[in-house]
């Protein structure tokens, strides 16, 4: 990226004044942006606008794109935010007579006359041309209004050349997956990287946060998916799927806050999974007319008690992921200073007078080895915290231990699964790392609605400590790339699915791979 002396001499060669940008023909462009103090040219979804002379005059489209791209998209936005329009006539934009009797329609003075285009040649062809983008709702047609000028952007099959401007794919080392805004912001305008250099709109992803990010050279990218499973699952699947990135050899940093659990650990915490379990996935009755003998109204499905396995598998109960790479997430990780405030150590020590919560009461935070539960439903409370616990512990064979919840991660590891069979990812290459925000369940005195609708000094310790340890763990990848992860980390445990999806016998459930070709035959009789 261009430092931010260069941006503003270049602000002073186009005489930026009063926010317009103001050299060509006199004419002032609207909405231009800024990056940093270099100076960038976005248009986001939103029409191009110019204030033009009050005499009639007619401008070269080309003319006037050649003129400003060179002079105003740094040269990291010449690839994927300038203007395209077609390849082999000119576009003319001219002045509306309408201008003429009426003032305020000045300000919005050209029409295009020639709206609809069809981008023809390839990508090379393109290139050659030397036009590149200039909006970030590339691959999409967007409504001509009277009185404004609006650029076609390229047709859906132009997906990865929109992105990139160059036809090949980004293949960053890693990439950030965060779930909403406050989350995605902590990385932005930090010294170690700028995630900001490249922004990639990719098709599909949420509405909120159309936009993947990435550092200049692509070796770092970050998606926001928005929060829940199923903005999850979505944004996730357009992101693999958008044919814009090479993920073969990716490196996934789920990187979130979570509800946790005071018998493990703390809030401020930052923990890393081994397993993600949805424990939500059961049958469920209010417990206000659960049977009297069962100590919570959930029940695995197919199961007819709670301390029953499941029977009817999904496929998405449990993930498990690769332990060597956690122990060097891990590692990374334990060198960061984290966060902490006097309200958070307050709020650890109302849990000192229940000797089972002797972790939540701990003094400050910490990197923990414990497991995510998955839940669509933000729950609190002790009776809940104690039935998902449980969930864990059996759907797991005894071995995951329920730590954080949160609303997101197996929706986003099913996706990576179904991508690493389609030969698009490496499940091997995927980290979890939650960060403690809050309690799951009240400390002795306080309902479960206090807990749940009260302070939570843990709020702002744990987005930041997704910073402070994450970024230990993107530069310890990074830094190691040649010698160690590149090649990839050998997982020395099973990971994948419940069913063995990826090969292996898993160590929890009924699934493997034995049982996972006998159901597929089972419905091959139904079909």
């Amino acid at each position: 990226m261009r430092d931010a002396e260069e941006g503003w001499a270049l602000q002073k060669k186009l005489k930026v004044q009063d926010g317009y940008i103001s050299h060509m023909y006199g004419q002032q462009i609207h909405r231009h942006y800024l990056y940093d103090g270099a100076l960038g040219f976005v248009i986001l979804r939103r029409d191009l606008y110019l204030r033009c002379p009050y005499k009639r005059r007619k401008l070269s489209v080309m003319r006037l794109m050649r003129k400003y791209t060179e002079f105003i998209l740094p040269r990291h936005h010449q690839s994927s935010l300038a203007v395209l329009l077609g390849t082999e006539r000119k576009t003319n934009f001219t002045v509306s007579p309408l201008i003429y009797f009426f003032p305020i329609l000045r300000i919005l003075c050209f029409v295009i006359e020639k709206e609809r285009r069809t981008i023809k040649g390839d990508a090379e062809k393109v290139l050659k041309s030397r036009r590149t983008f200039t909006s970030s709702s590339v691959c999409s047609e967007t409504e001509v209004q009277d009185g404004s000028v609006t650029v076609y952007h390229l047709h859906p099959e132009h997906h990865r050349l929109c992105a990139t401007g160059t036809g090949e794919k980004l293949k960053p080392k890693v990439f950030i997956i965060d779930m909403f805004k406050p989350e995605g912001a902590i990385w932005y305008n930090i010294p170690e990287f700028d995630l900001l250099a490249r922004n990639v709109t990719v098709p599909g992803l949420s509405p909120l946060f159309p936009e993947a990010h990435c550092t200049q050279d692509g070796s770092i990218c970050q998606v926001i998916t928005g929060e829940a499973e199923i903005n999850a699952a979505s944004s996730i699947s357009a992101l693999v799927y958008s044919n814009i990135f090479d993920l073969t050899t990716t490196y996934f940093l789920v990187a979130g806050i979570a509800g946790v659990n005071p018998k493990v650990a703390t809030i401020g915490d930052v923990t890393f999974a081994r397993f993600a379990v949805q424990v939500a996935l059961q049958y469920e009755f209010d417990a206000r007319e659960k049977p009297a003998d069962f100590p919570t109204g959930y029940v695995p499905q197919g199961a007819v008690a709670p301390d029953q396995y499941p029977t009817s598998i999904y496929g998405t109960e449990v993930f498990e992921l690769n332990t060597a790479l956690r122990t060097l997430a891990v590692g990374f990780a334990k060198n960061a200073t984290l966060n902490d405030t006097t309200a958070t150590q307050e709020m650890r020590s109302l849990y000192a007078n229940n000797s089972a919560f002797a972790p939540g009461a701990s003094s400050g935070p910490s990197v923990r080895e414990c497991d995510t539960a998955t839940s669509d439903v933000y729950f609190s409370g002790t009776l809940l915290g104690e039935a998902f616990e449980n969930t864990t512990t059996l759907f797991t064979n005894g071995t995951g231990v329920y730590c954080t919840t949160q609303q997101e991660d197996n929706a986003t590891l099913e996706v990576l699964l179904r991508a690493t069979l389609a030969k698009l990812a490496d499940f091997s290459r995927i980290i979890v790392m939650r960060t403690a925000s809050d309690f799951d369940r009240p400390h002795d005195g306080v309902s479960a609605a206090q807990n749940l609708f009260g302070d939570a000094p843990g709020y702002h310790p744990s987005v930041e400590n997704i910073y402070l340890a994450g970024v230990r763990v993107v530069e310890g990848i990074v830094n190691g790339w040649s010698q160690t992860f590149e090649q990839g980390v050998k997982a020395e445990n099973y990971i994948g699915d419940i069913f063995g999806s990826l090969g292996g016998v898993p160590d929890f459930g009924p699934g493997s791979s034995t049982s996972l070709r006998k159901r597929r035959t089972k419905n091959a009789q139904f079909t």
